[in-house]
């Protein structure tokens, strides 16, 4: 995501798991940078058909 977005990802917890030959899972990170870049690499994650839940936002 720095490479593209200059946002920084620190992730704090990752699991995934295979069912039925299909990826899930879940992932906890604090994402860091300016406003505008962050959202265009939320929306980056999401066209990857990956859903993104903010369970807090702020500095």
């Amino acid at each position: 995501m720095y490479k593209h977005y200059q946002v920084t990802a620190n992730i704090l917890y990752g699991n995934i798991e295979i069912l039925e030959n299909t990826p899930v899972g879940e992932m906890v990170a604090i994402l860091s940078g300016e406003e505008e870049r962050m959202q265009a690499a939320l929306a980056a994650i999401a066209a990857a058909n990956v859903e993104v839940t903010i369970l807090k936002e702020g500095n």
